[in-house]
């Protein structure tokens, strides 16, 4: 029986792996897409349930993580951060920006 490392097993079959997926990279970027559909669809029946417990009085992108949150919220709190590492506002009129806190000038 021969041993190979999970990173060569990952590899494309064309570049000589087996074609694996990386769980841990599937696992990041699951979670990202459900913290935009919370962005996106936030009249969704998930996302009013999320909003009642854990963010009432404001939006999903600017909701603390709570201490006695479970362990979905943690994980929704660790997707949206990268979510927000990939994403900036589009500037429209303004009104909802936040200068000093909000990412809206690209690569910064």
């Amino acid at each position: 029986m021969h041993w190979c490392s999970w990173d060569s097993l990952c590899k494309a079959k064309d570049d000589e792996g087996l074609g694996f997926r990386d769980f841990g990279a599937f696992s990041k970027a699951m979670l990202a897409k459900q913290c935009w559909q919370l962005v996106h669809n936030p009249n969704s029946l998930v996302a009013s349930v999320m909003k009642s417990c854990y963010y009432p009085q404001t939006s999903f992108l600017n909701a603390k993580k709570s201490s006695p949150g479970s362990f979905l919220w943690s994980s929704l709190v660790w997707g949206r951060e990268l979510v927000e590492k990939g994403s900036r506002w589009r500037v429209g009129t303004g009104q909802s920006i936040k200068i000093y806190k909000d990412r809206w000038i690209p690569r910064l």
